[in-house]
């Protein structure tokens, strides 16, 4: 199913890097991958190493593919949302659209992306970039079985071999849940605590 998908990326660092590498890794050639990044060295360093479509700015052919990450930070949120919404399809389901930004609500979300629907929420702690934390989902009740269905498959670059990916349900305008947050810190605190050595 994943090879199948177009996937735009809007930022270039750490964490589109290992979703990227990922998708690859399943199947996804690197010609269905789009990154937008406004820095000229880290779309080369894309370009060269991953082998996928770079620019530095949304445009229709970005907007158009089937799942959109917005991997920016927390504070340029509203400013990648506002570049990307002119470029978005009109009508129609749309694409799949994540968030991996810290803090900020599917509420916000909705409102910075034209009322769109199709919304998830990403909370990867720091072991999760080497596949080895806790990576948190949430979307609106509406959000369709094939789209939640579809989540834990491509973003198991953050929850390898040796970590874990929870999935659940929030309202627009609810914080990411608890439970959730809860699970992540112990991940994280687990991975972070020193190792003793064995006798």
């Amino acid at each position: 199913m994943l090879e199948t998908l177009t996937f735009g990326f809007l930022g270039g660092g750490n964490m589109a890097t290992a979703l990227i590498g990922g998708l690859i890794a399943r199947g996804v050639p690197a010609g269905s991958i789009r990154v937008v990044d406004p820095f000229p060295d880290a779309q080369q360093r894309l370009a060269r190493d991953l082998g996928v479509h770079t620019a530095g700015a949304p445009d229709a052919a970005f907007g158009a593919s089937d799942v959109l990450v917005l991997a920016v930070k927390p504070q340029q949120f509203r400013e990648a949302a506002a570049s990307l919404l002119p470029h978005l399809p009109a009508t129609g389901a749309g694409n799949l659209i994540i968030s991996v930004a810290a803090g900020i609500r599917l509420q916000d979300m909705q409102r910075w992306l034209g009322g769109r629907t199709r919304l998830v929420r990403a909370m990867p702690n720091t072991p999760a970039l080497s596949g080895m934390g806790m990576t948190g989902l949430a979307g609106p009740a509406g959000l369709s079985s094939q789209d939640r269905a579809m989540l834990p498959q491509w973003l198991k670059p953050w929850a390898s071999a040796h970590g874990s990916m929870a999935m659940t349900r929030s309202t627009l305008s609810r914080p990411f849940p608890a439970a959730a947050r809860r699970m992540c810190s112990i991940s994280s605190r687990r991975w972070n605590a020193p190792r003793r050595n064995s006798a």
